[in-house]
């Protein structure tokens, strides 16, 4: 009921206690408007800086039946207070991928070189364009990345959420990227091109960043002033997991997960893949602990239990990465029976889902991140193994 604006020093103070809000959700049918809505009723307070608002508590009218009818029942229900701090210490161990982005100036396919003898390690390469990407770098002329021939040390395998499923990762993506594999950080240089130090580049690369940051600056909005590579390592996402690969400590090994839609998790095997932004990752001490976390956040137990947390859209529930941690999933301690069983229970569920993605390759020309979600999770509600996944988590979240 509390709201300033940032830098200023008026409040927005109101009383949500003046009437029961609607939860519409339930009215069908929801085609006009297929997110959910709501209806809430308040009073202002006043301008007074001192003047406390009301939050809305208690319970809301949910609404049922056909809209317009009086046949639409009312109940009481209460509300879900998802501002509650976390409760799980992997909330501290999560973080973002790097923002990858514009994806048209940085992933790439591979193509055949156009020379008679290509230089070694090398690697021929095409902008990718992708489905997801957004004006005006849908649309922009690329002929100046098209057909380059760059150092292979500059691509790195990059995962997305088109790459994730259930216990099992997809192919990787690939993006040139303006650092090499035996690079401990991004060579920023206020002053370079694009906020690089092109001195660390190799030829061919570096050429190509020249560019990209020059398409990057044509086209940028004019309200954005970071430069190329600003964006890149965003909030240090970028220079976090290179961080990560140079000195990972004792925990070697990352789990990644989606932040929208049904949870979904899977081990990332190898210190130079990298993780986009679509995903979260979890650095973990070892592999037991990295199958007791993704058989976890595989869960239907999980995903009930986290689900009235989070806000929904019209494809469903969404910002899993704000509302998971706050569920009381406790550190992983070799030393619980429990906790073990969980690992074990994942293990045997990673190897099952592996299985079950392979047959998909054998019968389908393609496997789309749709198909092995979907196909992979239906294996899992009639099979053993997923049984013994949700047995053991309903066990340590629902006590």
């Amino acid at each position: 009921g509390q709201w300033r604006a940032s830098g200023s020093t008026g409040t927005l103070a109101v009383d949500f206690d003046l009437k029961t809000a609607w939860d519409l959700e339930g009215l069908t049918p929801n085609t006009f408007f297929p997110i959910p809505a709501s209806v809430v009723f308040a009073t202002w307070v006043g301008p007074d800086p001192a003047a406390k608002g009301h939050p809305l508590r208690g319970s809301v009218e949910h609404w049922l039946g056909p809209a317009g009818s009086a046949q639409v029942t009312r109940s009481l229900v209460p509300i879900t207070d998802t501002s509650v701090a976390g409760d799980s210490p992997y909330a501290g161990y999560s973080r973002q991928g790097a923002t990858i982005v514009p994806r048209c100036l940085f992933f790439v396919e591979e193509t055949e070189s156009e020379v008679t003898v290509q230089a070694g390690q090398t690697i021929a390469v095409n902008p990718r364009r992708g489905g997801q990407d957004k004006k005006p770098w849908r649309s922009l002329d690329l002929a100046e990345i098209t057909g380059q021939t760059i150092e292979t040390q500059h691509v790195f395998d990059v995962h997305l959420g088109e790459s994730l499923a259930p216990y099992v990762m997809l192919t990787p993506l690939k993006a040139a990227l303006p650092f090499k594999r035996s690079d401990e950080e991004l060579p920023a240089a206020d002053g370079g091109i694009g906020g690089i130090d092109l001195g660390g580049l190799e030829r061919r690369m570096r050429a190509r960043w020249r560019t990209v940051s020059g398409l990057w600056e044509r086209n940028k909005s004019r309200a954005n002033k970071l430069s190329l590579s600003g964006r890149l390592d965003y909030h240090r996402e970028l220079s976090s997991q290179l961080e990560w690969r140079q000195d990972s400590g004792n925990r070697p090994l990352r789990v990644a997960y989606n932040q929208s839609g049904a949870p979904t998790a899977a081990i990332v095997h190898g210190d130079d893949v990298l993780v986009d932004y679509t995903l979260y990752w979890i650095a973990c001490r070892d592999d037991q602990e990295a199958r007791y976390v993704q058989a976890i956040i595989n869960s239907g137990t999980l995903y009930e239990l986290v689900a009235g947390l989070m806000p929904k859209g019209q494809y469903g529930a969404r910002h899993l990465q704000k509302h998971l941690w706050k569920l009381p999933i406790p550190e992983f301690d070799e030393g619980n029976p429990l906790h073990v069983r969980i690992s074990e229970a994942g293990r045997v569920a990673e190897q099952g889902a592996a299985r079950r993605l392979e047959q998909l390759r054998q019968e389908r020309d393609r496997v789309t991140v749709t198909i092995a979600r979907r196909e992979i999770r239906k294996w899992l509600s009639a099979s053993e193994e997923g049984r013994a996944v949700e047995d053991a988590v309903s066990e340590l979240l629902r006590r």
